[in-house]
């Protein structure tokens, strides 16, 4: 099995079809997918509830693919962040 240990995804008009079939044609059978970036990191940032839904749309239906939530340590929320969506994915029995 060979896995990319670093994969970004990003916003826009990328379909889940076009990346797992990109992924086959380059021999690579799943990876490490990191989520959208953080605030601090981009001009148009989306909040951590939705980066966290779009990461795990990109990685539910695969169980090679394997979500990385990207947070900036430096930020003064960074661990509330993590925790609050982790405790609600909990709750709503999504992980």
């Amino acid at each position: 099995m060979i896995l990319d240990g670093h994969i970004h995804i990003d916003k826009g008009e990328a379909r889940y079809e076009d990346f797992i079939e990109r992924l086959k044609e380059s021999g690579i059978d799943g990876g490490l997918v990191i989520s959208l970036p953080p605030y601090s990191f981009e001009s148009e940032p989306c909040s951590p509830p939705e980066r966290l839904d779009n990461l795990f749309e990109w990685t539910a239906s695969n169980p090679d693919l394997y979500p990385f939530y990207w947070i900036d340590p430096l930020d003064k929320d960074a661990l509330d962040q993590v925790e609050r969506d982790i405790r609600d994915r909990l709750q709503h029995g999504q992980l």
